[in-house]
């Protein structure tokens, strides 16, 4: 067994499908518009979008990046809105920052400060 996706509710695949393209770079696989649904890979981790009423499932999704300052940058010379970049608040390694989607979903992106495998 392995985990195939994750998939988000989302109320209009139409908004949010560019920016998941545009602002976190994920490659558009899919698309059913007449089912209301979408699949975007980013690497090997795929993210199916369906159209309906989103689930409070209190999950956030967390994006490993290799720099997040840098990406954060781009980002913001881009007019994304996203925090300034911060360390982990109880020391474990590693830089966050946070971003919403256009329903306002919480988006994590960070990057080790020390070496992980």
């Amino acid at each position: 067994m392995r985990l195939y996706m994750v998939e988000l509710r989302v109320r209009s695949v139409a908004d949010c499908l560019p920016w998941y393209r545009d602002v976190l770079g994920f490659e558009v696989d899919r698309v059913d518009e007449p089912h209301g649904w979408a699949l975007l890979k980013l690497g090997d981790f795929r993210l199916s979008m369906k159209q309906g009423e989103p689930f409070a499932t209190g999950v956030d999704l967390v994006l490993l990046l290799g720099d997040v300052d840098a990406a954060v940058s781009g980002w913001q010379a881009r007019g994304v809105q996203v925090s300034d970049p911060f360390d982990s608040p109880l020391g474990e390694g590693y830089r966050e920052a946070r971003l919403f989607d256009p329903e306002g979903r919480r988006i994590r992106v960070f990057s080790w400060r020390m070496v992980h495998g």
